[in-house]
């Protein structure tokens, strides 16, 4: 029990700690501010403080731990933290640590399901979490995935491991996921939705086929609304003019639905 307990409490701090590298990536490829750092030093280059350029210790570095026992100040110009660093982390924690929970106690995904997943699920983590800080959403990485499956999808239909009629299945869901959000985006004539959200759930169909699409359409559409709702009546006091981060939600429909979208299709509509 014990064991188990160590465990699961290392696999929550290391998807924490793999939220909080998020987070510095997000902020060191800023697309409203000009970078000298190239490609390789993005992921090398030591952590600093946004507002006075300190470079930060291990200590300050420690997942949540570190923004507690700072009070969400800088050691140094006790700046304030940007507290959505600590919801990442909490965010990935959870995210790392439930689909491993589930594996070890019931068996209920194969460790190479659960990988994989996890990959997808910490790169939808970074798309939303880039939308979040600047609006708008890296097209080029999404581009690179679609690429990736497509040559994975290439390799696995020779190999034998997937048949061609689910290959075209996942095509169509993609362009479908496309289309939609572009029929939108030209009904509301732009307000509300961006081509980068269109992207989003082609790439959602490309993964997770039709029946994924749908419940991640349902479960962004109905937590944004919410949300939206939430911070107009709360914090803008006004619903007309209230805008949100859409891609954040596309992410968190993504993570469960991959994960378990047919138990969720089932629900939703448990006749078809």
């Amino acid at each position: 029990m014990i064991l188990y307990l160590a465990l699961y409490i290392i696999i929550f701090f290391l998807g924490a700690s793999i939220g909080s590298f998020i987070g510095a990536i997000a902020s060191r490829l800023n697309p409203k501010k000009k970078s000298n750092i190239s490609f390789p030093k993005i992921f090398l280059t030591r952590s600093r403080c946004d507002n006075c350029g300190k470079i930060l210790k291990p200590v300050e570095l420690i997942p949540l731990l570190s923004y507690i026992f700072q009070k969400g100040k800088c050691t140094k110009c006790k700046s304030k933290i940007n507290m959505s660093l600590f919801w990442l982390e909490i965010i990935s924690g959870f995210t790392f640590f439930i689909p491993f929970y589930l594996f070890f106690q019931f068996q209920q995904y194969t460790l190479e399901f659960v990988l994989v997943g996890l990959l997808l699920s910490f790169f939808f983590i970074y798309l939303g979490y880039f939308d979040y800080l600047y609006w708008e959403v890296p097209v080029y990485l999404i581009l690179f995935a679609f690429i990736v499956f497509s040559v994975s999808y290439i390799f696995l239909y020779f190999f034998g491991k997937i048949e061609l009629i689910k290959i075209v299945e996942y095509f169509l869901s993609g362009i479908t996921g496309v289309s939609v959000i572009v029929a939108l985006i030209a009904l509301s004539k732009g307000r509300g939705l961006g081509f980068g959200d269109a992207w989003i759930f082609g790439l959602v169909g490309f993964i997770l086929g039709w029946k994924g699409l749908i419940v991640v359409f349902f479960l962004s559409t109905v937590v944004g609304s919410l949300i939206g709702l939430l911070k107009a009546i709360f914090v803008n006091q006004k619903i007309k003019g209230t805008m949100i981060q859409f891609i954040p939600f596309i992410s968190l429909g993504f993570i469960i639905a991959y994960f378990e979208h047919q138990i969720v299709f089932n629900m939703l509509f448990p006749y078809l």
